[in-house]
């Protein structure tokens, strides 16, 4: 199967936008998300404990195994798409329009192609902003 036709769900990207101009063109800061732009995409669940507490998970702590263990995803992109790790992500459905994840989730690792590797796809590793 081709790299595209694993790209089953479409996403929004947001981004920042600061220096942005008013219709008068003036300068303005816009610190609210912009949607940039909906790529389609392949979104994959997965639960990894990656806080770092650095400390002993259980009844007699203050860390309880809930807020250990959060939750982040993997989302593929064509190699074109422009993604960055200030970036967000929200609405992401499926080919026939249904919403599975309305986000919004903060992207905290984009992995790109190497320069002059062969390679087909831009991987952002995303958890849920709470």
């Amino acid at each position: 199967m081709a790299f595209a036709g694993m790209l089953i769900h479409e996403c929004t990207i947001e981004r920042r936008t600061d220096g942005a101009t008013d219709d008068y063109g003036q300068p303005f800061s816009n610190l609210d998300w912009n949607d940039l732009s909906t790529p389609k995409c392949r979104y994959s669940p997965k639960v990894s404990n990656i806080r770092g507490l650095g400390g002993i998970i259980g009844e007699g702590n203050r860390v309880a195994f809930r807020d250990a263990v959060k939750q982040i995803s993997i989302i593929l992109f064509p190699n074109t798409t422009d993604i960055g790790e200030q970036d967000r992500i929200k609405n992401i459905k499926t080919r026939d329009g249904t919403v599975i994840v309305p986000g919004p989730l903060n992207v905290i690792l984009v992995r790109t192609p190497v320069a002059g590797a062969m390679s087909h796809h831009v991987t952002a590793v995303v958890e849920e902003v709470v």
